[in-house]
């Protein structure tokens, strides 16, 4: 059983960004806006991890794969 959760909790150990940090986040009509973290790494009720984060004065919690640390390329 530990096994199958390792790599989520290596995540809460080692978290891919920090509170205070800026990073791009993906999500919904906030498409690639710059967001800040708020906080570390939690769990939600169905056991994935997110980060509380801010875009555009809204509070919401994103995933890891919805953050990415470099800005990305504009589409055209």
């Amino acid at each position: 059983l530990i096994h199958s959760f390792r790599a989520g909790l290596r995540e809460m150990e080692q978290p891919y960004v920090s509170a205070g940090d800026m990073v791009w986040g993906n999500h919904g009509k906030h498409y690639s806006k710059a967001a800040l973290v708020t906080g570390g790494p939690e769990i939600d009720s169905n056991g994935r991890i997110g980060y509380p984060v801010l875009i555009d004065g809204v509070s919401t919690t994103l995933s890891k794969s919805l953050l990415t640390k470099r800005r990305p390329k504009a589409r055209e």
